[in-house]
């Protein structure tokens, strides 16, 4: 079985684009939960990060691109509760946590802090949210790149093989 660490960002493709969609989970020291993502071969638009100081600074450091994050919850509090700040060019934040009874307090706790959180579900559904959220970016940038056949084309494959993997996704 796959999990995030088995994601590998295809730089050819989506590396030229203005906005990057993230991955964030750090494992804690405890034991780490174990977060199955069945086609990770499908989710090449995907940058993986298990670092988050890494990732903080990747962020700080590439101003020309803008970021969307799908974060562990975790890593988020600790990110939030530290009063870190949130870079201008991380525009979108989406929290995975593991129990349903935790979105609602998240939903507090980050409200006081972010108006960028859009998102809040438990990681059992991470992949289908990945699914989603990039097939529509990948829809948008589809047009950007028909004038180059082979990236065109990849990018029309990769949504069509999304598309028909969306719907045997809890």
């Amino acid at each position: 079985m796959n999990t995030i660490n088995d994601i590998q960002f295809d730089n050819n493709v989506f590396f030229p684009s203005d906005q990057w969609i993230t991955v964030l989970y750090q494992l804690p020291d405890g034991p780490s939960i174990f977060i199955p993502i069945r086609r990770a071969d499908l989710l090449s638009f995907v940058i993986a990060y298990d670092d988050m100081i890494h990732y903080q600074n990747v962020v700080e450091n590439t101003t020309n691109k803008r970021f969307v994050l799908f974060g562990y919850s975790d890593n988020i509090e600790t990110w939030l509760w530290n009063n870190n700040r949130i870079p201008n060019n991380l525009e979108e934040i989406n929290i995975f946590c593991p129990f349903r009874e935790d979105i609602e307090y998240l939903r507090q706790f980050t409200n006081s802090r972010t108006d960028k959180v859009k998102q809040i579900f438990q990681y059992s559904s991470l992949e289908r949210h990945l699914v989603i959220y990039g097939m529509d970016y990948i829809f948008n940038l589809i047009n950007d790149y028909q004038n180059q056949p082979n990236v065109f084309q990849r990018l029309v494959d990769l949504y069509t093989s999304l598309s028909l993997v969306l719907p045997t996704l809890s």
